[in-house]
C-alpha cells in the first residue's frame, strides 16, 4: 500500500472505497438541514464503526488513521481488492520495517543484505506478473494451485535456473503467509505455492545437484593452474582491474568487498600507505553501502611485497589526481565523467571482456570463482592453516570453509609439489 500521507484526498477515498473495501463517503443531515459527512468502518468481525465530521478534511484524517492502522496490520477488515501485486508490495514493506526493528541482541530482525536480496526478488516477480492482465488482477482468495503453475511458466521465461526459480516460489508463498497476517488472504485457504510445491513433477523440477555446480568448480580450478592465471592477468590492458583481479585471486574477497574497497583502507593511523587490506564494507546489488555481509567480514589482511608495492603507487596516484579527488573509491567507474563505486552490473560488465577463448568462465561462475580458487590453492599448498583461511576470508566457522569452499581433490599437496610458501605470501607468483 502506498504511503498514506503522500496521497491526495481524491486517492484517500478511492482507496479506502476500492482497496479496503469501506462505504462511501456521504452527506448526513439533521432535522432537514446539512450536518456534514460521514462514512463507516466494517471491521473482519463483522462489527461496523461510524466516521463521522463536520469539516470534510477532518475526516479525511479520521480515514487516513484507520488506513495506517490497516496498513500496520492493527485493524483488520477484509479487502476486496488484494491482488498478488499488492501482497508481494506488503511483503516487502514489511521486510523494509524488519531492518529497522531491533532485537535484544541490538541488530535488525533482517539484515541489509538479506532484504536487498529478497527485494530484488520480488521486484522481478512483480515485473514479470504485471505483464499477465489475468493473474495481475485476480483477487489472492481466488488463486489455486494451476494459477501457481502459469506463474512459474512466465518466470522460467527470466530463468531456466531450478536455484533462481526455487528463490522466486520462496517469495511469492511468503507473500501469501504475510497476506494471512494482514488479512488479505483467507487463513483458511491453502497457500497456492506450498500447493504448488507438493506435485512431485513440480518439486523435480526445482530440485538442484549440489554435485554438478561442485564437479564443475573443481575442474575449473584444477584447469586453472598458476601458469594460465599468471596469463590471465597479463591479458589485462587496463591496469585498475587487473589489480582489482588479482586481489580477488590473491586474497578471496567477495566481489561487494573488492569493490566497497576505498584508497583510504590501505591508510594507516599515521597517513602512511600500509601494505594491509582493512576490509570493513561491501557494496550491495545496486549501491554502496559500508556494511559486510558478515560481523566477521571486518578484518585486516596482509598484502605481499609482490601486490603492495603496486597498490602503493596507485594509491599515490589516485590521492594526487584532481580528476579523482572527489571520489575515494578503490576502483573507480566512469558514469559520464563523473566518477563513482563501481555496483556489480557495471564490474561483472567489464570483467566479461577477459573471460573469453581460454579464460572462458561459465554464466554461474564470474567473481566468485576467483574466491573457490584463492581458498583452495591456499589449503592445496599448505600456505595458510585452516582457521587462518577462515579468518582471512571472513569466516566465523572455520566448518563453512571447508564445507562450501574445499572441494573433492582438494588435500594438501606433497612436499616436493607444493609452490614456494613465501613467494606466494609475497604475490611474486600472480
Amino acid at each position: 500500500m502506498a504511503n498514506i500521507v503522500q496521497l491526495s484526498d481524491k486517492q484517500v477515498v478511492r482507496q479506502w472505497q476500492s482497496e479496503v473495501g469501506q462505504s462511501p463517503i456521504y452527506n448526513i443531515y439533521r432535522k432537514g438541514k446539512f450536518y456534514g459527512y460521514q462514512t463507516k468502518l466494517k471491521r473482519l468481525d463483522g462489527s461496523v464503526k461510524q466516521l463521522t465530521s463536520k469539516d470534510y478534511n477532518k475526516l479525511i484524517d479520521k480515514i487516513k488513521l484507520q488506513l495506517r492502522k490497516i496498513d500496520e496490520g492493527t485493524l483488520l477488515v477484509k479487502r476486496p481488492k488484494a491482488t498478488i501485486l499488492s501482497c508481494v508490495q506488503g511483503y516487502v514493506e514489511e521486510l523494509r520495517k524488519q531492518t529497522l526493528v531491533l532485537n535484544r541482541q541490538d541488530k535488525p530482525v533482517v539484515s541489509y543484505q538479506n532484504f536487498n536480496y529478497k527485494s530484488g526478488l520480488a521486484k522481478v516477480v512483480i515485473e514479470t506478473i504485471a505483464k499477465d492482465d489475468v493473474l495481475s488482477k485476480k483477487n489472492v482468495n481466488s488463486w489455486q494451485g494451476y494459477d501457481m503453475v502459469r506463474v512459474m511458466a512466465i518466470l522460467r521465461e527470466r530463468s531456466s535456473s531450478a536455484n533462481v526459480l526455487g528463490a522466486y516460489l520462496r517469495i511469492v508463498k511468503d507473500s501469501f503467509f504475510h497476506a494471512m497476517n494482514t488479512n488479505d488472504f483467507d487463513i483458511q485457504k491453502q497457500n497456492p505455492a506450498v500447493q504448488y510445491k507438493k506435485n512431485p513433477i513440480n518439486m523435480a523440477e526445482l530440485k538442484v545437484d549440489p554435485y554438478i555446480h561442485l564437479n564443475e568448480t573443481m575442474n575449473l580450478i584444477e584447469r586453472w593452474h598458476m601458469p594460465m592465471v599468471n596469463r590471465f592477468t597479463a591479458s589485462f590492458d587496463d591496469n585498475v582491474y587487473k589489480i582489482l583481479i588479482r586481489l580477488c585471486f590473491s586474497y578471496g574477497l567477495r566481489v561487494g568487498e573488492a569493490l566497497g574497497l576505498s584508497v583510504n583502507d590501505f591508510l594507516d593511523k599515521e597517513g602512511n600507505i600500509a601494505p594491509k587490506l582493512d576490509v570493513y564494507s561491501q557494496i550491495t546489488q545496486d549501491s554502496f553501502s559500508r556494511v559486510t555481509k558478515t560481523p566477521s567480514g571486518k578484518r585486516l589482511i596482509p598484502v605481499g611485497k609482490g601486490l603492495a608495492g603496486e597498490l602503493r603507487d596507485y594509491v599515490k596516484f589516485r590521492k594526487d589526481n584532481v580528476y579523482d579527488s572527489n571520489c575515494d573509491a578503490m576502483f573507480p567507474y566512469d558514469r559520464f565523467g563523473k566518477k563513482g563505486y563501481h555496483v556489480y552490473r557495471t564490474a561483472h560488465k567489464q570483467l566479461t571482456r577477459y573471460i573469453v577463448d581460454e579464460f572462458k568462465l561459465p554464466d554461474n561462475h564470474k567473481f566468485h570463482f576467483f574466491r573457490h580458487w584463492c581458498i583452495t590453492n591456499w589449503k592445496r599448498h599448505s600456505i595458510h592453516t585452516g582457521y587462518d583461511i577462515s579468518r582471512f576470508v571472513g569466516h566465523k566457522n572455520p566448518a563453512v570453509t571447508e564445507r562450501l569452499y574445499t572441494h573433492l581433490y582438494c588435500t594438501q599437496l606433497e612436499e616436493e609439489q607444493r609452490v614456494d610458501k613465501q613467494e606466494y605470501l609475497d604475490n611474486l607468483l600472480f
